[in-house]
């Protein structure tokens, strides 16, 4: 019985984050292209690969990116850039390789 919990528990563990990479291949399929700009740090590319708000609109290349916060010291390799869409949302930016 104590068995059968464990595994229904790591189940629901393994839904959970089934439900959260679909969520996060739904986001990206959802970005219209206009939204898919680059932000440059350090001559690094970063683009924007999740984002918790569909108020995308409000993020226009032409804008620069408001309250970016770094997740490290300028000198060192940053993979992942936070960023906030007119306070309204989290846009997450990934390094491109």
């Amino acid at each position: 019985n104590q068995r059968r919990n464990t595994l229904i528990d790591k189940l629901i563990q393994l839904s959970k984050i089934f439900f959260q990479y679909i969520i996060w291949l739904n986001c990206l399929r959802n970005i219209k292209p206009k939204i898919i700009v680059n932000y440059t740090l350090n001559n690094d590319k970063f683009f924007p690969v999740y984002s918790n708000t569909s108020k995308w609109d409000n993020f226009i290349p032409s804008m620069s990116l408001p309250n970016i916060f770094k997740t490290g010291n300028l000198n060192k390799n940053i993979d992942l850039l936070i960023g906030t869409v007119k306070d309204e949302g989290i846009i997450l930016f990934k390094k491109s390789i």
